[in-house]
């Protein structure tokens, strides 16, 4: 399963002047979800909406807009009833300073 089908991997680099990547980081909701894998580690959809009060369509919105620009990815491991857990990429959030 992917966060969204078609995307490619995500292998490229953040550069600083990439300002669509910023404005991704400029939602409110995208930086709070990003804090909240930073600190609480992989997390599905649905516990990322709870934690944030809204509604999943919107949290996963907002997840496909961050793994479109590299901050989030599917974690390796799988949770018990098989949906779909995300982590935050590494290398761009480094480079930000996100964590």
């Amino acid at each position: 399963m992917s966060i969204e089908p078609g995307l490619p991997d995500h292998t490229r680099h953040l550069g600083a002047d990439d300002t669509s990547a910023l404005r991704a980081l400029a939602h409110p909701a995208r930086l709070a979800i990003l804090g909240t894998l930073r600190v609480g580690g992989p997390a599905t959809v649905g516990s990322l909406a709870a934690a944030h009060g809204i509604a999943a369509g919107s949290a996963s919105y907002h997840l496909k807009t961050l793994a479109r620009h590299g901050f989030v990815e599917e974690a390796p491991v799988a949770s018990d009833d098989g949906t779909l857990v995300l982590q935050v990429e590494d290398a761009p959030c480094e480079l930000l300073g996100c964590g």
